[in-house]
């Protein structure tokens, strides 16, 4: 350092005003020049000294600083890596540090925000620390995209908690039918929403709704549908089951009059089991076709008409109702597991894959836990991931 910096003596401030930019000053042998400390007083900032013992001993967790000058000129070679290392915990908190004698033949070991002062002239020395002070300011008041980005993860952790919540925490228990169900969301939230509800004695509902993309957009329309999504009601005191083209078609209805605006639109599969007759019955609107799985027969796709939910006012949906037996397996899925399952091939058939076909005989859960595992491993492209939701019920 030159004499420039020695030669004037500075007041000590003992305590600064909570809420003004303060500069730590660290040294055993400099005082803050007057002109410094003027100029900082003009900008409304404050400054406090202490010496590197306490420097190295300071608290990073607490009462922090805006920007640090710290003197390296009287450093002990036993103290470099302690030096080194609180250098670092400031720049992973965002502030500046301005380094004064520092080694010339020292590098920088990778510091985040630490810059070397290379005279000691104090017009050089306030620019550094001018600028030091207003980019921290301006780092405090827009915390940088990392930090917005962790906010906003742990934001989508906890909106993907509460959409969990409107999902069945239980699967209903239902002489002579086994529910399971596999729900793999591609984010922290998901553009899937099922559920599997006992609407009376002999009826059980299941539905699955995939809304468009899958990320807060389609989260937040997943929770819209959950709660417009009417399986039954009670008229004069006795309940009511509506069919699934009903339910749909209420669906539908919904959607379009939000007015929604962003092309939202959404598939759904609504299935409604029938214990006493043995029927399932089912509608869909622009979903994958229903599967059923009956021993020692192949896979069938169960077809039927139904366009995309919130798109038109009329719907052309075909409700259809088939007869199940003791054996039988339904599956209900979003295209984020089609893959897995099987695809259109050239001339327009549905191909399942060996995979799926190596599985049907299985009871359904150990069958979703197959899925599960060779989901779990399934390498994807970022083109290719999608939420995964399956649901199977079986006739026992």
């Amino acid at each position: 350092m030159t004499s420039e910096i020695r030669t004037e003596k500075s007041p000590v401030l003992i305590a600064g005003r909570p809420g003004l930019a303060t500069l730590l000053f660290a040294s055993d042998g400099l005082d803050l020049p007057q002109t410094i400390c003027t100029r900082m007083a003009g900008q409304k900032w404050q400054w406090r000294k202490i010496g590197l013992a306490a420097f190295l001993d300071f608290d990073e967790t607490k009462d922090l600083p805006t920007a640090i000058l710290l003197d390296a000129g009287h450093v002990a070679p036993s103290e470099w890596k302690h030096l080194e290392e609180k250098i670092h915990a400031f720049g992973r908190k965002n502030i500046p540090v301005i380094l004064l004698n520092w080694p010339i033949m020292m590098e920088l070991p990778g510091f985040r925000l630490a810059f070397k002062v290379r005279s000691a002239y104090i017009e050089e020395i306030w620019a550094r620390i001018e600028s030091a002070m207003q980019f921290s300011t301006v780092l405090t008041e827009n915390p940088p995209a990392t930090e917005q980005q962790r906010q906003m993860q742990e934001q989508l952790k906890m909106a993907g908690t509460v959409q969990r919540n409107f999902l069945p925490q239980t699967l209903p228990d239902v002489d002579g039918v086994r529910f399971a169900c596999i729900y793999h969301p591609a984010e922290w939230v998901s553009g899937d929403i099922y559920d599997i509800v006992r609407l009376d004695e002999k009826h059980v509902g299941m539905y699955l709704i995939d809304a468009v993309g899958h990320s807060i957009p389609a989260a937040l329309l997943t929770m819209f549908l959950k709660h417009s999504a009417v399986l039954r009601e009670t008229r004069n005191k006795q309940p009511v089951i509506f069919s699934p083209q009903h339910v749909l078609e209420n669906l539908n209805q919904q959607m379009l009059a939000q007015q929604l605006k962003g092309c939202l639109f959404a598939t759904c599969c609504y299935g409604l089991l029938d214990t006493q007759k043995k029927s399932f019955t089912f509608a869909r609107a622009g979903h994958p076709y229903p599967i059923l799985l009956r021993r020692g027969c192949q896979p069938v796709l169960l077809e039927s008409r139904g366009g995309l939910l919130g798109v038109f006012e009329e719907m052309d949906l075909e409700e259809q109702t088939v007869a199940v037996q003791p054996g039988d397996k339904i599956l209900l899925y979003s295209d984020g597991v089609e893959p897995l399952i099987g695809e259109t091939s050239g001339n327009g058939q549905f191909v399942f894959t060996d995979l799926f076909l190596s599985l049907c005989e299985m009871p359904v859960i150990s069958m979703m836990e197959a899925i599960e595992h060779a989901a779990e491993g399934w390498k994807r492209t970022s083109a290719e991931i999608d939420d995964i939701t399956l649901l199977g019920m079986e006739i026992l």
